[in-house]
């Protein structure tokens, strides 16, 4: 009865060893990282040029804020939107395309073209087996992560900051045609004319309130 039970023992421990050998792979090396979409860097690009689906506009850095450039119009942007597509200079790719034509993965003409300072990224069709898009750079085309295409295919209005006041401003005063809120030596606010009832916690909401406002696009 013993000796089964070592020998039974025996057995799962090989086994055991087996199975973390399969495991392990020894000798068997790591695969390599994917190849990036291009050789940009996301920090380093300062123009993006979209022609999505809408009217085409600009994206500018500048002094590490990012605007809107649509025509006559110039505003702040959006930040996550921009970090969003600055994603894709550096997508992996996930496939190289080696058979047919530009015009087979709606390339010719592509379905939206994006330019990261000199580099031209241009998006087609949707893969319909597993969801990934058809992108083509310097007239080589790959399959990259379907994440990027709904952003060009955006109005430019999306991409704007429709709020007034810049992110880290401070208010110091407002004025409407029936009162002005001004900051006071301590940092709260002063109503003038001043109103009964109005206690200095919902002055400073009120503050906070157009501090937050934005426009309507």
């Amino acid at each position: 009865m013993r000796g089964r039970l070592l020998t039974n023992l025996a057995l799962l421990i090989a086994a055991a060893a087996l199975g973390l050998v399969v495991w392990l792979q020894p000798g068997r090396q790591a695969a390599p990282p994917p190849t990036p979409l291009t050789d940009l860097k996301a920090d380093t690009v300062t123009r993006i040029a979209v022609d999505g689906r809408g009217e085409a506009f600009t994206l500018e850095r500048e002094d590490g804020t990012w605007f809107l450039v649509a025509g006559p119009v110039r505003l702040r942007a959006r930040q996550y939107r921009v970090d969003a597509l600055l994603g894709l200079v550096s997508a992996p790719r996930l496939a190289t395309v080696t058979e047919g034509t530009g015009a087979d993965f709606g390339l010719d003409p592509p379905a939206a073209r994006v330019r990261f300072d000199d580099t031209d990224v241009e998006l087609g069709d949707s893969n319909p087996v597993d969801y990934r898009r058809y992108t083509r750079v310097d007239g080589a085309t790959y399959l990259t992560d379907d994440a990027y295409f709904h952003h060009l295919a955006s109005p430019w209005t999306d991409w704007a900051d429709l709020r007034l006041l810049p992110p880290g401003a401070s208010l110091e005063r407002v004025v409407t045609p029936s009162y002005t809120l001004t900051v006071n030596d301590q940092g709260g606010y002063e109503l003038t004319p001043a109103r009964a009832g109005i206690s200095a916690d919902a002055l400073v909401l009120h503050a906070q309130d157009w501090a937050a406002v934005q426009a309507v696009a």
